[in-house]
């Protein structure tokens, strides 16, 4: 609406935009829970890496790469390079809500670009590379060898969609006593664990898709306790350096 009226004055429309006057209400943001170490670990353990349908490999993708719902989803064969250990990332598949000719709706699957619509390569860290390692090995060659296939799919052949991923990784979440974790969860604690292991916001951003290294820092900069305690420390004087308190005297 204020982009209409912007748009409407510049056209000699309107004379005045109501929308100046508009005080917007303050927004509250809801904390997403991250898994904690113990939980992360608990989680990666029960993940086998052996190839089979509706695997939940998927979840790994997302705790040591950060990548959405809907990039894993739209992996192929030809985006993975163990060679160069990267990920090639440039779609996204999601269902859209669509609307008939009759009027009636319909949310089929469409491949889409990304959220940012940029291309981007993900390095893969050693648990990672491990893991695809292992899947692609014990992948059916016909399959692996169809470059345009997609990277996970379930028992009749069709491609692993958000719902399935999640439906199975809620199943494993149950069984582990893990609760109030949701897929998009583990994007936020690949972000926090890159943060606290010390990678730098510019390079956590490039990871994650971001547009800015705002976008990450509003978002995904949640501080563990565990990193809170630590970083607490510093504050004590038996952990400052000598030279350093010889300073502060001074």
């Amino acid at each position: 609406l204020k982009l209409s009226f912007k748009r409407a004055i510049q056209l000699g429309i309107v004379s005045y935009d109501p929308c100046r006057c508009v005080e917007y209400p303050r927004e509250v943001k809801k904390e997403v829970r991250v898994l904690n170490v113990q939980e992360q670990k608990r989680l990666t353990t029960a993940i086998s890496p052996v190839y089979k349908e509706n695997s939940m490999v998927p979840v790994l993708f997302a705790i040591h790469a950060g990548l959405r719902i809907g990039e894993v989803s739209a992996l192929r064969i030809e985006d993975i390079c163990l060679s160069k250990r990267q990920i090639q990332v440039d779609e996204s598949l999601n269902r859209v809500m669509t609307y008939k000719e009759d009027g009636t709706v319909c949310c089929p699957l469409i491949y889409q670009s990304t959220k940012s619509s940029r291309v981007r390569k993900v390095p893969m860290n050693e648990a990672l590379y491990k893991a695809l390692k292992t899947y692609l090995d014990t992948m059916p060659r016909e399959r692996r060898e169809d470059p345009k296939a997609p990277l996970f799919h379930t028992r009749n052949g069709t491609v692993m969609e958000p719902r399935r991923i999640s439906y199975h990784m809620h199943r494993l979440l149950r069984m582990l006593e893990i609760h109030d974790i949701h897929f998009h969860s583990l994007r936020h604690t690949f972000a926090t664990r890159a943060l606290e292991a010390g990678i730098p916001i510019k390079y956590c951003s490039a990871m994650l898709g971001h547009a800015s290294t705002g976008i990450t820092e509003n978002l995904y900069a949640h501080a563990s306790e565990e990193q809170l305690r630590k970083e607490i420390k510093k504050l004590d004087i038996s952990y400052i350096p000598v030279s350093a308190a010889c300073r502060i005297v001074q």
